[in-house]
């Protein structure tokens, strides 16, 4: 009796969080996937609109900044390390190490390593981002 008790008890705990869309390291991994994928289109549907990014000079601006500049080159490749992902009511934060591999129109390449910070808001059921900050290590 008491395997199917634990059993029951764990789908109702997976099925609640579920439905609460709570905000973990898997939903922010999917999120990232889009912007490897299609940065400017992930820009456009994946962002809150008074969306904005700081940091290094080259990573400074709004949502329409940020597309302008993902149109010059994309994502190759992304590795993350040290994740650190919380979630404050409609909040969610990923903080930790990214390292990314971009390459530009032309085929050349260049990456970036450094220490993140992402903000993440829950609107109409979906997570968006709202801030992106990096800092060169």
């Amino acid at each position: 009796m008491k395997k199917p008790l634990v059993t029951l008890s764990f789908l109702l705990c997976a099925v609640w969080s579920f439905a609460q869309g709570e905000f973990t390291k898997n939903v922010f991994l999917s999120k990232m996937e889009l912007f490897q994928k299609d940065a400017v289109k992930a820009f456009q549907t994946q962002c809150v609109s008074n969306f904005m990014s700081g940091g290094s000079e080259e990573s400074v601006g709004d949502l329409n900044r940020m597309i302008e500049m993902f149109n010059n080159f994309k994502v190759k490749e992304r590795t993350f390390k040290d994740l650190n992902v919380r979630q404050f009511e409609s909040t969610g934060v990923v903080t930790g190490q990214q390292n990314t591999v971009f390459e530009r129109k032309d085929g050349t390449t260049f990456s970036q390593d450094v220490y993140i910070t992402y903000a993440f808001v829950k609107n109409d059921n979906d997570w968006k981002m709202a801030y992106y900050s990096q800092r060169k290590k």
